[in-house]
């Protein structure tokens, strides 16, 4: 296990490629990436665009829907550094799998649809991308001191899995 699919949205859809499979796919070459060594899982949480402004507003106090949220559960001092956070936090493991839970992301396919075709590209890109950005907050990256750094990331990422625009 190391992406668990929460099925929360409501509506018929089909997004035209295996969900699982790319999403193992993208977080166990990002923690190859960042020299984690496929030590952690993720859960990936569908819904639309109600329940993410729900979330949002309660969360983040922003009543406005989103395309994605991400909830760490560890709090990385420098991204991707997981050898200091084993000394100063708790931390879930799952002892069957021998994997740390990284955290929470939650994807609106409402927005997902409307974004791929916004920016004129494939709901594979956009769901890739928008996962991409998601776990690398999970490990720790902002946009506030990372913003470069991760979207230089997001992007050699997701060119090295051959997910282009």
């Amino acid at each position: 296990m190391t992406v668990n699919i929460i099925n929360k949205y409501k509506n018929d859809y089909k997004l035209g490629f295996d969900i699982k499979k790319l999403s193992n796919k993208i977080l166990e070459y990002i923690l190859k990436f960042e020299a984690l060594n496929n030590i952690f899982f993720i859960n990936i949480i569908l819904v639309n665009n109600y329940k993410i402004k729900k979330i949002n507003s309660q969360f983040r106090s922003i009543n406005k829907t989103t395309d994605v949220l991400s909830f760490p559960m560890l709090n990385f001092t420098t991204p991707s550094d997981f050898n200091k956070l084993l000394k100063n936090e708790y931390v879930i493991k799952d002892l069957e799998e021998n994997k740390y839970f990284l955290g929470d992301v939650i994807i609106s396919i409402d927005k997902l649809i409307s974004q791929s075709k916004k920016y004129n590209h494939s709901i594979k890109r956009e769901y890739s991308f928008l996962l991409t950005h998601s776990i690398l907050h999970l490990l720790g990256y902002d946009h506030i001191e990372d913003e470069k750094v991760m979207f230089n990331k997001q992007n050699i990422i997701l060119n090295n899995l051959g997910i282009c625009r």
